[in-house]
C-alpha cells in the first residue's frame, strides 16, 4: 500500500511531535552536562517518557489534521487560509520548541533543577499552552497575509 502525499505529511508532523522532547533532551544533554544525561537515562520510567510523548504530540497531531485537510481538498484555498496556516506551523514548532528547552535547560542545571515540580508540570501540561498560542499564530499569519494584501495594492 502506498501512501499518499498528504498522509506522509500527517505522518511525519506527528512524529516530529513525538520525538521533539527527546531530541531536545539528548542535545542539551551532551552539550550542557553529558555526565548527568547518560546517568539519569536508566532511571527514566518508559511509562512517563510514552506519556510525554503522547502529550506533547496533541498539537502536532491538530496541525498534520489541519494541512491534511488543505492536501484532500480539491478547492483552491485562499491567501490569508495559507499564510494563516503557516502562522500555526511557526507557532505551534516555535512554542514547542521554547517550551521543551526551558524545561531542559533547568533540568540540566549545575546544581540540579530550580523547580522540579514545575518541569514536571511543564512536561505533563505543555501542550495545553502551544494549543493556546495555537489560534494566534494562524490570526497572526492572516494578518501578515492582509499586510501583504494591503501593500500589493497600494
Amino acid at each position: 500500500m502506498k501512501l499518499q502525499f498528504s498522509q506522509k505529511i500527517f505522518l511525519i508532523i506527528i512524529t516530529i511531535g513525538l520525538v521533539l522532547p527527546w531530541i531536545i533532551l539528548f542535545i542539551l544533554g551532551i552539550f550542557l552536562n553529558p555526565a548527568k544525561l547518560f546517568s539519569s537515562v536508566p532511571t527514566f520510567n518508559i511509562s512517563n517518557c510514552i506519556l510525554v510523548s503522547i502529550l506533547g504530540a496533541i498539537p502536532f497531531f491538530i496541525l498534520a489534521w489541519k494541512i491534511r485537510s488543505i492536501f484532500r481538498s480539491n478547492i483552491q484555498i485562499s491567501f490569508l487560509h495559507k499564510t494563516g496556516t503557516i502562522g500555526l506551523i511557526v507557532v505551534t514548532f516555535l512554542v514547542s520548541i521554547l517550551l521543551y528547552l526551558s524545561i531542559w535547560i533547568d533540568y540540566f542545571r549545575p546544581g540540579g533543577p530550580l523547580y522540579p515540580t514545575g518541569d514536571g508540570i511543564g512536561l505533563g501540561l505543555g501542550f495545553i499552552y502551544t494549543l493556546i498560542f495555537m489560534p494566534l499564530g494562524y490570526g497572526c499569519g492572516w494578518l501578515v497575509g492582509k499586510l501583504i494584501i494591503w501593500k500589493r495594492k497600494r
